[in-house]
């Protein structure tokens, strides 16, 4: 269950660089949940040649380490 950081800092007053910071944490959290249910369960993932599965595993961690950027800055609002 992916719970919106939208929801839970509505209560806040924040400026709009910042709601859009907390927007763009939002949809890469679901895009960072699609990729990683596709590379763990998708057969069309296991059929992908070796350095093409790399590129996908390597995607999901830059986008992870770029997601606690994003939450960092969230927490210091």
């Amino acid at each position: 269950m992916v719970i919106c950081l939208a929801i839970k800092l509505g209560a806040l007053k924040l400026l709009e660089h910042q709601k859009r910071v907390v927007t763009e944490h939002d949809e890469l959290l679901v895009k960072i949940n699609s990729l990683d249910k596709f590379i763990d369960e998708s057969e069309t993932f296991k059929k992908l040649n070796a350095e093409e599965q790399s590129r996908l595993k390597f995607q999901y961690h830059a986008m992870n380490t770029y997601l606690g950027v994003l939450s960092e800055r969230i927490e210091h609002f």
